[in-house]
């Protein structure tokens, strides 16, 4: 996966643009520091896993290296985490109980999920993992894996989804 996070709509000679950036990088410091927090608990969780020893060494490293990893990093490690946690054997009242805490979290500092069915295919925002139909010009969304993560207009993860020449019906 690539780690490249991709402004839509910066100017980097609009004042304005600065000022929001510089608002937007505060944000996010308060946003990481609230992530931070919440990986004691995940550790605990996943504690009672064992297909998730490399998730908790990942979440080791973070707790390590707390200062090196960018805020959008953060984020998308978490929701990664989220992802790969909601198809494992934990209990689903454990399991649902995890993803409202970090559904809450990420919602309330500005993250939103994306990626569904039908939708047209877009490199910016979507990275195939499968193909139904030979390569066309129209591609769309047959099958969410895994959805994208957005930060105010910014793809922080792409979504990893199955495209198809049909569109299909949510």
């Amino acid at each position: 996966m690539s780690e490249e996070i991709i402004d839509l709509d910066m100017n980097d000679n609009d004042p304005q643009d600065l000022v929001e950036l510089t608002e937007e990088m505060s944000l996010l410091q308060e946003i990481r520091d609230d992530m931070y927090k919440m990986i004691p608990a995940l550790r605990a969780a996943i504690a009672r896993d064992s297909s998730f020893e490399a998730m908790d060494t990942r979440l080791k490293k973070l707790e390590a290296e707390r200062s090196s990893f960018s805020q959008w990093k953060m984020a998308a490690d978490i929701h990664k985490f989220r992802v790969r946690m909601l198809h494992t054997s934990m209990p689903k009242d454990l399991k649902e109980s995890i993803n409202e805490e970090i559904t809450k979290i990420l919602d309330n500092q500005g993250f939103k999920k994306f990626g569904e069915v039908g939708e047209p295919f877009n490199e910016l925002h979507h990275r195939v993992v499968d193909m139904k139909d030979d390569q066309g010009s129209d591609l769309f969304v047959d099958q969410v894996v895994s959805p994208g993560l957005t930060w105010m207009k910014k793809v922080v993860l792409k979504a990893d989804v199955v495209v198809s020449q049909r569109r299909k019906s949510k």
